[in-house]
C-alpha cells in the first residue's frame, strides 16, 4: 500500500477499503464527524429507509373500503337551458294568460264602479278568489293553468255584468212593494241599492223621495180609515187627498180615495132619488 502523507485529505475510498486496526480506531476518533464511517453508514441507512417509505410502504397499505361521500354545494346546479320550442310555447301561453288577465281587470274595475259590494259581494269575491289561483299558477310558470283559472274568473265576472239590468229591475220592484207595505226602511234600502248600480235611474230617485215621506202618508191613511168607519166620508176624502199630495203614487191611498169618492157619489144619488120620490108624493 502507498503510504499517505499526513497532509493529504482523506478520501472515502481510503476509508471504505482500509482495514480497521486497533491503532486506526484511535485515529478515527480524532477525525471530523463528516469523515467518520459511522456517519456514512447512518446516511446510507436513512437513504434506504426513505426509499422503502416512498416505494414499498404504499404498496403494502390498502385503502379503506369506504363509500366516498359526495360533496354537496350550497349553490344549486345551473338548470339546463330549455329548448327554443319550449321557450316559444311558454311565451305564447304567458301572453294568452296576460290577455285574459287584462280583461279581468277591466271587468273588476267596471263592477266596482257599479258598487257590486252592495248588491252581490259574495259572487264577486268568489270570482276574485279564482283569479288569485291563476296568479299562483302564473308565479310557478304554469301559464296554461293560469290562463284556465283566469278564464273561469272572467266568465264569472261577465255573468255579474250581464245581470246588472235584472238587478235594477228587481230592486225597483222590491222597493215599490216595500212602499205599498208601509216599510220605509226596506224601501230605502232597495232604492239605494238601485242607485248604487245606476246613479241616474229616475225611478229609484222617485222611490227614495217617496220613502222619505212614507211614515207621514201612512199616518194620514190611518186617520182617513177611521173617518171612513165613522161614515165621515168628507173627512176621509180630505185625508186621502193630503196623503196623495205627499206621495201621488201611493196605491193604497189612491184606491181608498177612489172608493170614498164612489161612496160619496152613491150617497148623493140615493139622496137625490129619495128627494125625487118625496117630491112625487107631494105632487111637486
Amino acid at each position: 500500500m502507498t503510504e499517505r502523507n499526513d497532509q493529504d485529505p482523506i478520501r472515502p475510498s481510503d476509508i471504505a477499503f482500509t482495514p480497521i486496526t486497533g491503532g486506526d480506531r484511535g485515529e478515527e476518533d480524532n477525525l471530523p464527524w463528516q469523515q467518520r464511517r459511522a456517519t456514512w453508514a447512518a446516511l446510507a441507512g436513512c437513504l434506504l429507509l426513505a426509499l422503502m417509505v416512498i416505494f414499498v410502504l404504499p404498496a403494502l397499505i390498502q385503502p379503506p373500503d369506504t363509500t366516498p361521500v359526495p360533496i354537496s354545494s350550497d349553490h344549486p346546479a345551473t338548470p339546463t337551458a330549455e329548448s327554443p320550442f319550449r321557450d316559444a310555447q311558454l311565451a305564447t301561453a304567458r301572453r294568452a294568460a296576460q290577455d285574459v288577465l287584462s280583461k279581468i281587470l277591466e271587468k273588476q274595475a267596471f263592477l266596482e264602479s257599479k258598487n257590486i259590494e252592495l248588491w252581490d259581494s259574495e259572487a264577486f269575491d268568489k270570482a276574485l278568489a279564482v283569479a288569485a289561483t291563476g296568479d299562483a299558477h302564473y308565479r310557478q310558470r304554469a301559464f296554461e293553468q293560469a290562463q284556465q283559472a283566469y278564464q273561469t274568473a272572467l266568465e264569472q265576472l261577465s255573468a255579474l255584468e250581464t245581470a246588472i239590468p235584472q238587478q235594477v229591475s228587481d230592486g225597483l220592484a222590491a222597493g215599490t212593494d216595500a212602499l205599498n207595505n208601509g216599510d220605509a226602511a226596506e224601501a230605502t234600502r232597495q232604492f239605494q241599492r238601485v242607485q248604487a248600480i245606476a246613479p241616474d235611474n229616475a225611478e229609484a230617485a222617485r222611490g227614495l223621495a217617496r220613502a222619505e215621506v212614507l211614515d207621514q202618508v201612512i199616518e194620514l191613511v190611518a186617520e182617513a180609515a177611521i173617518a171612513r168607519q165613522n161614515n165621515d166620508l168628507s173627512q176621509a176624502r180630505t185625508l186621502y187627498r193630503k196623503a196623495l199630495e205627499l206621495d201621488a203614487d201611493h196605491a193604497p191611498a189612491a184606491a181608498s180615495l177612489e172608493a170614498v169618492n164612489a161612496k160619496i157619489l152613491d150617497n148623493r144619488f140615493n139622496e137625490a132619488m129619495s128627494r125625487g120620490y118625496t117630491a112625487l108624493e107631494r105632487n111637486q
